[in-house]
């Protein structure tokens, strides 16, 4: 996970505290943006617009 978190130019621990405890709140538009290119989803299928 902290390849993923190094991956959207974010510390080594971002996405293990969004997963585990929800922060931030909401994934920014680019971090959501690159993230669905790698798992080769919509943005949609990742929480955008909820």
């Amino acid at each position: 996970m902290a390849a993923l978190s190094r991956m959207v130019r974010m510390g080594d621990g971002y996405l293990q505290q969004f997963i585990a405890y929800g922060i931030p709140n909401r994934l920014p538009p680019d971090v959501r943006r690159l993230l669905a290119v790698y798992f080769d989803v919509t943005e949609h299928e990742l929480g955008a617009g909820f």
